[in-house]
């Protein structure tokens, strides 16, 4: 009989045990973590012994986030996201959308769960989008990823930027192609960036090799990025695991080839932590040099901050 109440107690023991793990595997992710607001700003000044130097006017834009019960972002500045059955996005779309102007993105994976292509459409194919190299359609794709074999992030990404709201117009393709170092990336190659030279008007299209030194850091978007498989904010940059403690952007000339690179000269992030070792603001400035004189082409200081739930 007491052998009896003793396989009874145990067999209770296990069976709570079993349960409490049971609760703890379904455990959701720690809400405090969720980034709730991004803060983003910038100042980009364009100048050389031609121009005389432009400095234009420093940008502010100010991000909320909002996430479902599950924790999936749905929500981001003027967007919401749209998710599939199979727990993908299928759309982004205006949280206040003109019925008037219906515009939607329309995302498309591939068999391996990766980003194949983005489309900017509308709900009744009312909108003409139209492009800077003379592209009309009611459906336009402006953003098309490469992958290496079965590797999950793109090797190369191909864009478009917009030009304007009011007439739905879009650039000519660019493109940014990654190299990477374990999780985070060693290299970038933005190709045909478009910047004025002499004046307002004269613009010359340039491609920029940026070589990253990564710091330990955790990216702030890592997180995001793994969840929903893009960038929410701006689609061609991939995100890290780690924020890069240090970069060095290079104009890049027919007869260049890679350099000697002088870490000593590079451009370097500052990040602010809170008392949870948590980025809440990162700093940096940019410098490229006009090679025909050596005079300042393009500098570039941004900031962002990051608030949490």
């Amino acid at each position: 009989m007491k052998t009896n109440r003793l396989l009874v107690i145990y067999i209770t023991c296990l069976l709570f045990l079993f349960i409490l793990g049971c609760q703890k595997d379904n455990h959701k992710p720690d809400e405090t973590d969720q980034i709730k607001k991004l803060t983003t700003s910038s100042r980009t000044s364009l100048g050389d012994n031609y121009f005389n130097g432009v400095n234009n006017e420093a940008t502010e834009n100010e991000m909320d986030l909002k996430y479902d019960k599950e924790n999936k972002l749905i929500e981001i500045g003027l967007f919401k996201f749209i998710y599939g059955a199979n727990g993908r996005i299928e759309k982004k779309v205006f949280i206040n959308q003109d019925p008037n102007f219906p515009y939607e993105e329309i995302f498309e994976w591939d068999q391996l769960g990766r980003l194949k292509e983005v489309k900017v459409s509308s709900a009744n194919q009312s909108i003409e989008f139209t492009t800077e190299d003379g592209e009309i359609s009611n459906s336009l794709t402006i953003a098309q990823f490469e992958y290496n074999s079965t590797e999950k992030k793109p090797s190369r990404i191909y864009y478009r930027d917009r030009l304007s709201f009011s007439d739905s117009k879009f650039s000519k393709f660019k493109s940014i192609s990654y190299k990477y170092q374990g999780d985070d990336i060693s290299e970038s190659l933005m190709e045909d960036i478009n910047i004025p030279l002499l004046n307002p008007y004269h613009f010359m299209y340039i491609d920029i090799k940026v070589f990253y030194r990564n710091g330990n850091t955790k990216h702030y978007l890592k997180k995001i990025y793994d969840q929903i498989g893009f960038n929410p904010i701006t689609i061609y940059e991939v995100i890290p695991k780690h924020l890069p403690e240090k970069d060095i952007a290079i104009l890049v000339q027919d007869n260049n080839s890679d350099p000697n690179l002088d870490w000593n000269d590079a451009t370097s992030y500052t990040v602010e932590k809170d008392n949870r070792s948590r980025p809440i603001g990162v700093y940096k400035k940019n410098l490229i040099l006009n090679p025909e004189n050596g005079n300042p082409l393009l500098s570039e200081e941004s900031k962002t901050i990051i608030d949490y739930n």
